[in-house]
């Protein structure tokens, strides 16, 4: 274990320590059973403020972390004030004390599953968003490499135009276009094939091909919105 987690841990274990000292010095361990209610609460409330991080995707923490996190923080600080007062109030009814924080731990839990989904769906949809962005971008890549390889400039041009097209297709995908751009990818290793062989002919046919996918690609995507 390095010592940057070890600080930490002994960080995190701050409040426990001196909370459960004052506890203990200002009652001793012989309390009403009133009183470890809110002591519980309090303790649970700090262990999720705790445990929070290792619940939100680590590719999520630095853009959408910090809002479930304040969740968690609301919800200790909340539980604690409330806590002391119940600690202070030395109410005989452990039925309030006990329904009074069942309430706020459910609110919280409430707030913080709806956000934990509603992070894993924007999660999901930004990194399917880059896998997108990746792969098109490859294609472009993979076709640039091939600028400048033909004996023939007719060719050259060809694939420049290719190159062109993919640079300015959208790079958002839909699952019905995935088809199409597996007819790409397998054009792309065509053409690289007949490049490295100098056939005019065979690639001025893929390029053909290549255009009427693309175009095909980027219609339907046009029409989906």
């Amino acid at each position: 274990m390095d010592k940057k987690r070890v600080l930490w841990i002994l960080l995190d274990l701050v409040f426990v320590v001196v909370f459960n000292i004052l506890f203990f010095m200002f009652g001793g361990a012989d309390r009403p059973p009133v009183d470890w209610v809110p002591y519980v609460f309090i303790l649970l409330s700090y262990i999720m403020v705790v445990v929070t991080p290792y619940m939100i995707r680590k590719s999520s923490q630095a853009v959408l972390g910090l809002s479930i996190y304040a969740v968690s923080s609301a919800y200790f600080m909340a539980e604690f004030v409330i806590g002391l007062i119940f600690l202070f109030m030395k109410n005989e009814d452990i039925k309030i004390s006990i329904a009074v924080q069942v309430i706020l731990l459910g609110v919280y839990l409430v707030i913080l599953i709806s956000n934990l989904l509603a992070n894993e769906h924007t999660v999901d949809q930004m990194e399917t968003q880059q896998a997108e962005v990746k792969n098109m971008k490859e294609m472009a890549s993979a076709v640039k490499a091939l600028e400048g390889r033909m004996s023939d400039k007719k060719a050259d041009k060809a694939i420049e135009h290719i190159y062109d097209m993919l640079y300015a297709s959208p790079t958002k995908s839909d699952p019905s276009v995935y088809g199409i751009e597996s007819e790409i990818e397998q054009s792309i290793d065509e053409l690289k094939f007949f490049v490295d062989k100098d056939d005019t002919e065979n690639v001025l046919a893929t390029v053909s091909t290549l255009v009427d996918v693309i175009d095909n690609r980027n219609r339907k995507l046009k029409i989906i919105g």
